[in-house]
C-alpha cells in the first residue's frame, strides 16, 4: 500500500507541477484551459505569481509527502486542493454552474481522495 500511495501522490504532484509550468512558460495556452485571458503585464505577472504559486505549492507538498511518506505534507496538499474545490462550489452557489466546470472539480476531488488515502496509509506505519 505504501508504494501505491507514493506513486499516486507523485502523480498528483506531477499534475500540479505541469500546471504550474504551463502558467509560467506557456502562459496563454496554460490559462486558456481555465477560460482565462490576461493581456496587461501586471495581470500576467500576478497570474504567474499567484496561480502558478498555488500549483507549485501543491506540487511541492505532494513531492515532500511522497519522499518522506509524510501524512502531514499530504494533509497540507489536500487542504490546498480542498480550498480550490470550495472556491468552485462557492462560484456555483453565487453564479450557477459554469460550462466545463464539472471536470476540474472531479479531478480535484480525486486528488483530495488520493491525498487522504496516502494520509491513512502512512498513519498506519
Amino acid at each position: 500500500m505504501n508504494v501505491i500511495a507514493r506513486i499516486l501522490v507523485l502523480l498528483v504532484g506531477a499534475l500540479f507541477l505541469f500546471l504550474g509550468v504551463g502558467v509560467w512558460f506557456n502562459f496563454d495556452q496554460g490559462l486558456a484551459g481555465f477560460a482565462l485571458t490576461v493581456t496587461e503585464p501586471l495581470g500576467r505577472a500576478a497570474m504567474r505569481a499567484d496561480f502558478a504559486g498555488f500549483f507549485y505549492s501543491i506540487a511541492t507538498f505532494c513531492l515532500l509527502a511522497a519522499w518522506h511518506k509524510s501524512r502531514w505534507w499530504a494533509g497540507a496538499a489536500a487542504i490546498l486542493v480542498g480550498f480550490a474545490i470550495s472556491g468552485r462550489a462557492l462560484s456555483i452557489l453565487l453564479e450557477g454552474p459554469a460550462h466545463g466546470g464539472t471536470m476540474p472539480m472531479l479531478v480535484e476531488g480525486g486528488c483530495v481522495a488520493i491525498l487522504l488515502f496516502a494520509r491513512w496509509v502512512w498513519s498506519r506505519d
